[in-house]
């Protein structure tokens, strides 16, 4: 049983999407459905979800580098192309599996699949990047793209998930990315992203 509490509350984490209230979560969406929730209802959630949700279009550029440099100082998870970190006394050959992913075609693949995360992460939360100039807001996916898979060592991507207050970023030199204080509906996205990409949320 669901009460009107709960169903507002799961209405509005879909933003009203029907769609994706049944595909994800297709047990609550049949006790949501029996509850025969009035369409007047139903449009005052969704208009409130949306102001709940409405941000402004654009940050001065200082205030984003200042969100930033806060992020920095928040605990942090690790997307990887491995699922755990190396122990010291690893019998395997670490250094040389490193060395060979630094290596093209190796690297850019690598980084291939870090665009594709952010592309589809694109999808469920506006997107705020930088190179390290200016800032820009929801780039198209070709650009985001070519931003991340041709980063080059000692250049470094920012990219901001505002409504989440989280970051992401990506130094040119390393083959990670590093997610800093991330929400919990930002994780429950990311996870299963990377699982699809053969990367690895840690941490």
């Amino acid at each position: 049983m669901m009460t009107m509490l709960e169903a507002e509350t799961f209405f509005k984490a879909f933003d009203g999407r029907k769609f994706h209230m049944d595909r994800d979560e297709p047990y609550k969406y049949q006790l949501y459905q029996r509850l025969n929730v009035p369409k007047e209802t139903e449009d005052r959630w969704r208009a409130e979800a949306a102001a709940g949700k409405r941000k402004p279009s654009a940050l001065p550029a200082e205030e984003y580098d200042g969100i930033v440099e806060r992020l920095l100082e928040q605990p942090y998870h690790v997307i990887d192309f491995l699922p755990r970190q190396v122990p010291e006394n690893s019998k395997g050959q670490y250094f040389a599996v490193e060395a060979f992913f630094m290596e093209q075609p190796q690297r850019e693949a690598l980084y291939a699949g870090f665009a594709d995360l952010l592309i589809r992460l694109n999808c469920y939360f506006d997107l705020v990047v930088t190179d390290g100039v200016c800032w820009k807001k929801n780039a198209p996916p070709q650009e985001l793209q070519a931003k991340i898979r041709y980063c080059s060592e000692r250049e470094y991507v920012n990219v901001l998930i505002v409504e989440e207050n989280s970051l992401l970023t990506l130094y040119g030199g390393d083959l990670y990315m590093t997610l800093y204080h991330p929400s919990d509906e930002l994780l429950d996205t990311i996870r299963p992203l990377t699982a699809g990409l053969g990367l690895f949320v840690r941490g």
